[in-house]
């Protein structure tokens, strides 16, 4: 599960998920990187930014930026005269966060999958 930490005037998303995780997705399974409501509509999308990344309603973007454990962030500047910027965060990042971490169980649940896809293409691959 990603968590949000404020301090002073940031908020920094650390992700459950490196970038290499999604690197890998976008290879070998891009859909997995798409989150649906149940009529199929695009709900979320993820990917990864060399920048401080962003969360939009229907776009995460984590950073290639990593924690000290090795897991992608995302950076957001808050707005400085909030009184309670965890308030502020719960509000308007709140709905997000529950698509990363959606999203986030998603692609942990079907890794397995993704290692199957990488090992058959390596036996596909022969060096002479």
């Amino acid at each position: 599960m990603a968590k949000a930490i404020v301090m002073g005037c940031a908020c920094v998303v650390v992700s459950e998920l490196t970038p290499e995780d999604v690197e890998r997705r976008k290879r070998f399974d891009p859909d997995a990187l798409v989150l649906k409501n149940e009529i199929g509509e695009t709900v979320c999308e993820l990917d990864l930014s060399d920048g401080p990344g962003c969360m939009e309603a229907d776009r995460i973007e984590l950073s290639t930026t990593k924690s000290a454990d090795g897991r992608a962030t995302i950076t957001i500047l808050l707005d400085p005269d909030a009184e309670d910027k965890t308030d502020m965060v719960r509000k308007h990042l709140g709905p997000v966060l529950l698509s990363l971490d959606a999203l986030e169980k998603k692609l942990t649940e079907s890794a397995d999958g993704v290692k199957e896809m990488e090992a058959r293409v390596g036996a596909m691959i022969t060096a002479v």
